[in-house]
């Protein structure tokens, strides 16, 4: 379970940390001398996604963070009948498919932008 906190530190994956150095500095070289925190640049793209994105692509983000094995525990706690396990037994199944294309899809756009870089070089 994820839990809520007013302020503190997250852990960010490499490619995340990645891309806020990178729009630090794109925000810091065009701001006119005014520097962008990394928690100011955090918040407010999240306060924008959230707005903006956030329902459209929940289904996307459940499949990425989807854990098989804690979802599976919760399911014999969730269940009240022999239909409803089924039920999320199937949901289960569906995100851990749609985790893995995802994943893969966002492997082999790596891979083709890391072959057009090398090609401009």
């Amino acid at each position: 379970m994820i839990q809520i906190v007013k302020s503190g530190k997250i852990s960010l994956e490499p490619e995340a940390v990645e891309a806020l150095v990178q729009m630090c500095k794109i925000l810091n070289e065009e701001n006119g001398g005014v520097k962008a925190s990394p928690s100011q640049i955090v918040s407010q793209s999240l306060i924008e996604y959230a707005d903006r994105y956030f329902e459209r692509d929940k289904d996307r983000i459940m499949a990425l963070i989807f854990d098989k094995r804690s979802y599976n525990k919760g399911v014999d706690k969730r269940a009240k009948t022999d239909k409803e396990y089924d039920e999320l037994i199937e949901k289960g199944r569906s995100l851990g498919s749609k985790r893995e294309k995802i994943l893969s899809l966002r492997a082999a756009r790596r891979a083709s932008v890391s072959v057009q870089s090398e090609d401009q070089n």
